[in-house]
Order: C-alpha cells, then sequence, then structure tokens
C-alpha cells in the first residue's frame, strides 16, 4: 500500500471509550494515549464497531507536509494541538492500514489478506462519511511497475510491501 509521511498510531475502540496510541520514538514498547490531541478523529470512529483495532498512519494531507509537521501537534500539549488544527486542511487524517481486531474478533493470527485485504470493502464503506479517516487500498505486486512511478511523480514517500499470506507481527 501506498507509504505516506506521518506517524504510525493504533486506534482502539473500546466498549466506553476510544484511544489513539502513538508509538513512541524515544521509548521503546511504549504507546502514548494521544486521544485528547484528535477530537475530530475520535468523532469520526465512533462510527466503527466496538471492541475493533486499527492501525494507520496520522498525516497531513499536502505534499509538503511531512512527519515532523505531524509530531508538531502530536507532541503538543492537547489544547494547542486542537487549536494547530483549527482549519480543516491542518487536521490530522488517519489511514488505515491494517486491522488487527473487528467487533471483537481476533484478526492478528490470520493472513494480511484475510484480516485486511478481503475486509477493505467494508472498511471503505464505515469511512463513506468521513472527512479524516481513509483505509489505504492495498496495491497488488503486480501493479507496482505502473503505480510506483506516478506515486513518486505525485510526491508520495513510497509503498509498503507486505506478505499476504502472513499473520501480523
Amino acid at each position: 500500500s501506498l507509504k505516506l509521511d506521518g506517524e504510525w498510531n493504533k486506534a482502539v475502540i473500546s466498549e466506553d471509550q476510544t484511544y489513539m496510541l502513538g508509538r513512541s520514538r524515544n521509548v521503546q514498547g511504549v504507546f502514548p494515549d494521544r486521544a485528547n490531541r484528535l477530537p475530530h478523529l475520535i468523532e469520526e470512529l465512533k462510527v466503527f464497531p466496538k471492541n475493533t483495532v486499527l492501525l494507520g498512519e496520522l498525516f497531513l494531507v499536502g505534499t509538503d507536509k511531512t512527519s515532523r509537521h505531524v509530531g508538531s501537534i502530536m507532541r503538543s500539549n492537547p489544547d494547542l494541538a486542537i487549536k494547530k488544527q483549527a482549519k480543516d486542511e491542518n487536521k490530522l487524517v488517519f489511514a488505515i492500514f491494517d486491522c488487527l481486531m473487528w467487533n471483537g474478533e481476533d484478526l492478528s493470527n490470520l493472513s494480511y489478506e484475510e484480516r485486511y485485504v478481503n475486509k477493505f470493502s467494508e472498511l471503505e464503506h464505515y469511512t463513506l462519511t468521513s472527512n479524516y479517516i481513509e483505509p489505504l487500498r492495498p496495491l497488488p505486486v503486480s501493479q507496482l511497475p505502473e503505480e510506483f512511478p506516478k506515486l513518486m511523480r505525485e510526491g508520495h514517500e513510497g509503498v509498503v510491501l507486505m506478505k499476504i499470506d502472513e499473520p501480523y507481527h
């Protein structure tokens, strides 16, 4: 799938709360909850079934926006992070690239094809009315020779290759 220049995040939609757990580059194994910096995303994630875990990239639209810009928002205190996202063009977007749990069913031991590729149209359905959440379309390897140069010309960072028959590691 498309590689975006942002920050990895895990959306955990539980029975009573939604968490946005970001991977820390400084501390191994720590995933701080930064949902209080992303009220627009937390609101849009309410359409997903409870007990769902989605992996994705937080990014800003525009080829001039990089992970540094995303980090500037996410490492701000919550009030400042929200203020930095006051304009629509400055709001962070969550691009889903994997699904580890769906409606309480653990999918992490399934292949990537079973847990995400086959679920893509369902994920797409849940995000039809979303302004800030989008599932990344899996790109078959057979399309890489044609699609990769086009993606690079558009200013994207690259692609991520996944073994389609592998469980989540």
